[in-house]
């Protein structure tokens, strides 16, 4: 199942978009119903989570594996490179997961031209959390990979 949900600041109006399929952003779709809402032309940008000019100082702060509480326990795992960019690995596949910012990043998935804002949870200089879509995973404190 894939879902998003957002709402538009002093707006008064949200919107949530559930699919019965796994692994399907459902960004495009919920722009488009907000750009009618607004009247605007159905492919304009709502994208809040901009990319930093800066990099992130500690990149150390956000890697480790991250899992659901859910039945499923789908995983996000985060790995640093050695000039220090964060990645989203998967499936032996590596994406660039760049910073936005405080704790917010977004997960940039390939032939995609918006991210998926990811925002960190942290306390005392280490990530507890963090907030993908609509659901929240915690760290494992010692994943066996």
């Amino acid at each position: 199942m894939s879902s998003r949900g957002e709402f538009i600041k002093d707006g008064t109006f949200s919107a949530v978009v559930l699919m019965n399929l796994t692994g399907v952003d459902c960004s495009p779709i919920l722009n488009a119903a907000f750009n009618m809402r607004l009247g605007l032309p159905v492919d304009a940008s709502h994208e809040w989570a901009q990319t930093a000019e800066d990099l992130v100082s500690t990149p150390s702060v956000y890697t480790g594996r991250y899992t659901s509480q859910e039945d499923f326990g789908a995983q996000i795992v985060i790995k640093c490179d050695e000039l220090g960019r964060l990645f989203w690995e998967e499936n032996g596949e590596e994406f660039p997961v760049i910073f936005c910012g405080g704790t917010v990043f977004k997960l940039m998935l390939k032939d995609k031209k918006q991210g998926i804002p990811m925002t960190f949870y942290v306390r005392n200089n280490r990530a507890w959390g963090v907030q993908f879509g609509m659901r929240i995973f915690q760290r494992e404190e010692n994943p066996e990979s």
